[in-house]
């Protein structure tokens, strides 16, 4: 853990892309580096923030290479992830645990992601996936389909696919809740784990009643 902290401060120092978008990433590994700080201090043998933090300080370097279209959507994205580690401080036992460890899987799979790529290539901010509602073995068009990142609170998907099921768009990598909704209300879900394999596209089956 000491390691982790004496390289804390070059999370800081990380150059970002030079173009637009780079302010609002800038400030969201600022956020998302301020929460991890606090957490070391709070829990500072927890092996989990370590890994956290190793992993974030990857992403923030890897980040010079996000493409400006893809900014947006990982931000909101990694807000979350800071989000749920603030609400890991004023929680405890296996509330604070399942946080913890909801946060330590999301940035694992954002940097597997990454890892992936060739050198050179930009760095994923998306995730091409392709969603396909299934009764059984036969798909079931229709669907509105939105995902969200674990824990999610808010009335509507963070992300909600262009066009009924089944349904094509991209997202920023991480572990998410796909859920199937019909005139509005949920009716399906699971939990996917998108980039992990560093894919370009990723086939997803979504079974519904």
């Amino acid at each position: 853990m000491r390691a982790a902290a004496a390289t804390l401060a070059l999370f800081c120092t990380v150059t970002l892309m030079p173009q637009a978008g780079a302010q609002d990433a800038a400030r969201s590994f600022g956020r998302l580096q301020d929460a991890i700080g606090k957490s070391m201090a709070e829990l500072p043998e927890d092996e989990r923030i370590t890994k956290i933090f190793e992993d974030a300080v990857a992403l923030q370097a890897a980040s010079s290479r996000l493409s400006p279209d893809d900014i947006g959507d990982y931000v909101r994205s990694l807000d979350h992830d800071t989000q749920l580690l603030e609400a890991a401080l004023d929680s405890s036992g296996p509330e604070r645990d399942a946080i913890l460890a909801d946060v330590a899987e999301d940035l694992e799979i954002k940097r597997s992601a990454g890892n992936g790529m060739g050198a050179g290539s930009s760095f994923p901010g998306r995730v091409s996936i392709r969603v396909t509602t299934r009764r059984g073995v036969d798909a079931v068009p229709g669907y509105v389909i939105g995902l969200n990142p674990m824990r999610w609170r808010g009335q509507q998907p963070m992300f909600r696919l262009p066009i009924l099921s089944p349904a094509s768009g991209s997202v920023p990598p991480g572990r998410y809740e796909v859920i199937a909704l019909r005139d509005g209300r949920p009716v399906a879900r699971d939990i996917v784990r998108i980039g992990l394999a560093a894919e370009d596209t990723m086939e997803i089956d979504l079974p519904v009643p």
